[in-house]
């Protein structure tokens, strides 16, 4: 393969990349239980917290698992996509 290939082919692996970062800026997961609603976009970032319990005993220690909870949904998220799109499109899954 020669240089311009190799350019060509790093362009579209750039381009893929920028596509996914969107992607996961757009998508979100949500995890709730009898206590919380949490949504969380891909990135990480939490931008929805609910409360759903009037039981105030323990509440932080509740918060802290479904605040996990939320972050392994969104870690197992974006393995998923990254396995059907980045890493599909190369081929490599």
């Amino acid at each position: 393969m020669n240089i311009f290939g190799m350019m060509k082919q790093f362009k579209s692996l750039q381009e893929s990349m920028n596509k996914f970062k969107e992607d996961l800026e757009r998508e979100t997961v949500a995890f709730e239980d009898d206590h919380f609603r949490i949504v969380s976009k891909l990135t990480g970032e939490v931008v929805e917290v609910k409360i759903k319990t009037t039981d105030c005993e323990g509440l932080e220690e509740k918060l802290l698992k479904a605040l996990q909870k939320t972050h392994d949904l969104v870690k197992e998220k974006v393995k998923e996509k990254a396995q059907s799109s980045l890493f599909g499109s190369l081929g490599l899954f």
